[in-house]
């Protein structure tokens, strides 16, 4: 299995002559300054499904932009084959979380309880969002709702467990799908 799997950037434009490469962030800078190493992938719509391993040179901000400087591409030329390409690296080279942080990966497939009474709802089926974050919750039925992901409405996040719980207030969820026969966490003891 391929250890790189922590999709980081994604390859925008250059600057300079010297092999400068511009990225798109998919996370904050802060949890990826410290990498050393990374996996180039060619975009889906390249021919040949292209990826190549390389070390990183320096990780930088510059104003607003982010750049990466590879070892083994002197300049602009260099790199320029590699626009529209993601950047993978290791979890492990990545900065520890704090307390109250996930990586989005690990949110999708929670069972998702809602509280008051405490009842399974459905799953968490994907995440939208970069810094403002929307969970994407289906029910038993397949329905999908958008739920913010802030303390107030999800207090609890338990990755070991496998659980979120929200608080279902008027309009956050059908009030037919609040109702139904879900599982209560009484009903499974």
């Amino acid at each position: 299995m391929d250890s790189f799997n922590s999709k980081i950037a994604k390859i925008v434009g250059f600057k300079g002559l010297k092999g400068d490469i511009k990225l798109s962030l998919e996370t904050d800078f802060d949890l990826i300054c410290g990498i050393k190493s990374v996996k180039l992938t060619a975009p889906i719509s390249a021919l040949a499904a292209e990826s190549i391993n390389a070390r990183v040179d320096r990780l930088y901000c510059e104003g607003r932009l982010v750049l990466l400087k590879l070892k083994g591409f002197a300049d602009r030329t260099a790199c320029e084959k590699l626009l529209g390409y993601t950047v993978y690296t290791e979890k492990e080279q990545l900065r520890a979380l704090d307390e109250d942080e996930w990586w989005i990966d690990d949110l999708i497939g929670l069972t998702v309880y809602t509280r008051h009474p405490l009842k399974i709802f459905g799953k968490v089926s994907t995440v939208y969002g970069d810094s403002n974050i929307t969970l994407a919750v289906c029910d038993k039925a397949g329905k999908e709702y958008l739920v913010p992901f802030v303390k107030a409405l999800v207090p609890v996040v338990n990755i070991a467990e496998g659980r979120i719980e929200i608080e279902n207030i008027p309009g956050l969820l059908d009030e037919s799908a609040d109702d139904s026969e879900g599982d209560s966490e009484e009903d499974k003891e």
